[in-house]
């Protein structure tokens, strides 16, 4: 199954929205995604989701990423031992944890007669990401059709977990050095989906291992040459992503 790029910016749009408070976040879906249909917000201890109708055949739910102030999406990301998932495997006890406060409200939602035998696309940056990814495979398990479209992922689950997304459509941007998505250490975590690399320049390509690295190299280079000292903490901002995703919409 070939990207739907519409799709993947729509995504985008998406998970940078859901970083506002509720009516924010509703103007900037309005706005960005064009729809008005369906429109829900999910929050519960700091744990925060978004949901809409995006079309006849579509809807889209996106989980917030890692906000700095609240302690509690620190906690979560720093809760990086391996727990028993709810479908197959291991994945990380905090973005699980994370999940699990919002997973009925998920759940009924694409469940309700708007939304029940639509195809979901799921999607989130940073923290949401990862939650994206896990609730992309239980609603897998439940029997939806689900495309999964994140953005500064970190690693989520173990090898036997990551099968089960050799049977979900699954896109992975890389924003060139961004630290979120070397963690957790590999070998007790992975990444799973199709590996989306966006360079230094802002092209997103199929690059080989030694490509990626010499990319990364000019990455830190150019970024210490304009005293930017945080240079992977800089290419994890989802406003960046969102801008660097839409130069690739076709015409």
């Amino acid at each position: 199954m070939m990207i739907n790029w519409k799709h993947a910016v729509m995504c985008a749009n998406t998970s940078n929205a859901v970083y506002a408070d509720e009516p924010l976040c509703k103007e900037m879906v309005e706005q960005y995604c064009k729809t008005k249909k369906s429109f829900m917000f999910f929050k519960h201890n700091n744990a925060e989701a978004c949901a809409y109708v995006h079309d006849t055949k579509h809807i889209v739910i996106c989980f917030r990423g890692t906000q700095p102030a609240q302690l509690s999406d620190i906690v979560a990301d720093l809760k990086s031992w391996q727990v028993d998932s709810e479908t197959e495997g291991e994945v990380h006890a905090g973005f699980k944890g994370e999940l699990d406060k919002l997973w009925t409200h998920i759940q009924g939602y694409a469940e309700m007669k708007q939304c029940a035998g639509k195809h979901i696309l799921v999607t989130g940056h940073s923290l949401g990401a990862a939650m994206a990814t896990i609730a992309a495979s239980r609603l897998k398990a439940l029997g939806n059709e689900v495309t999964l479209y994140t953005y500064g992922s970190p690693r989520v689950g173990d090898h036997t977990w990551s099968k089960q997304f050799d049977n979900i459509p699954a896109y992975r941007f890389v924003n060139n050095n961004d630290i979120v998505c070397k963690v957790p250490p590999y070998g007790f975590f992975t990444h799973i989906g199709e590996l989306k690399y966006i360079n230094y320049y802002g092209n997103i390509r199929n690059v080989t291992w030694w490509q990626r690295f010499k990319d990364q190299m000019r990455g830190r280079w150019r970024a210490l040459m304009k005293f930017q000292l945080f240079d992977g903490a800089f290419d994890h901002s989802m406003t960046l992503y969102a801008d660097k995703v839409k130069r690739h919409l076709p015409d």
